[in-house]
């Protein structure tokens, strides 16, 4: 298991290989090892959490981890830039699971973030995580964690989002001790495809987030997120108001400026 490998300070092609295998594995396999990993977390933990963001990653995690403890502390971060379906179905599944959920919200709201501390860059040229997320998201939730002394999150991280998550699932596993978050941390289903992930949904028939349907998301998370390439396509399809308004505070002009 990962869990047992990986300490290395620098990650080497082979070891990133080692995790991508994972992907065309039996979900069979996946399966089994999140449920282990699940159980293996709880038994390190007096106060565990899932950190649930509305997606379909999180949804599966909390899902697998309410067949061992019914009652586990479900904390939703609202950072005030999530879509309205997401909105609407953290509170249908409070309703139809009986969540012990807690809503997180920030000390200040998206735009005055922005205003303040100025977009997120694309991520591969920005070390550590933006102004935005870091206020929005991480100082509260971790405010959160400590005042209720959560001694252990699932998350519904996966490896491959990113290759910045590879290096971390290597050298970390799926279960691990966090010096950042002073807490166990535990990604049951990081080895897990999207494939894998809505077959999950689709056999133990889950509700999902509309969102997904009726913008044509891969992923939900912030929606006026210009941390990623191709943003500016997907704003122009989903709210060009908002991609102009966007681009004026970042000072760029665009077609509409000229023509109107």
């Amino acid at each position: 298991m990962l869990q047992e490998v990986g300490r290395e300070s620098k990650v080497t092609f082979n070891q990133i290989k080692e995790v991508e295998n994972w992907q065309f594995k039996p979900y069979e396999d996946k399966l089994e090892i999140a449920n282990r990993t699940i159980k293996e977390a709880l038994l390190k933990s007096k106060r565990p959490a899932v950190a649930f963001s509305g997606g379909k990653n999180s949804l599966v995690v909390l899902h697998l981890v309410l067949q061992y403890k019914p009652d586990v502390t479900v904390q939703f971060s609202n950072t005030t830039n999530e879509y309205a379906c997401t909105y609407k179905f953290i509170k249908q599944l409070k309703k139809e699971w009986n969540l012990n959920l807690h809503i997180v919200k920030p000390p200040m709201n998206f735009w005055e973030c922005v205003k303040k501390h100025g977009f997120p860059s694309y991520r591969r040229f920005h070390h550590g995580a933006p102004a935005c997320c870091e206020i929005l998201k991480e100082r509260p939730a971790k405010k959160f964690y400590k005042q209720n002394r959560i001694d252990l999150v699932f998350t519904g991280l996966s490896a491959f989002e990113s290759r910045v998550r590879k290096f971390a699932i290597y050298n970390h596993g799926l279960l691990f001790y966090s010096k950042k978050w002073e807490q166990f941390r535990c990604h049951p289903v990081a080895l897990w495809n999207e494939m894998d992930v809505w077959d999950y949904i689709e056999k133990n028939r889950l509700p999902i987030n509309q969102a997904y349907e009726k913008y044509g998301l891969d992923r939900t998370g912030c929606k006026y997120c210009t941390g990623f390439i191709g943003w500016e396509r997907k704003l122009a399809r989903l709210n060009p108001k908002i991609l102009r308004k966007i681009q004026q505070m970042m000072g760029q002009t665009s077609l509409h400026d000229f023509y109107g």
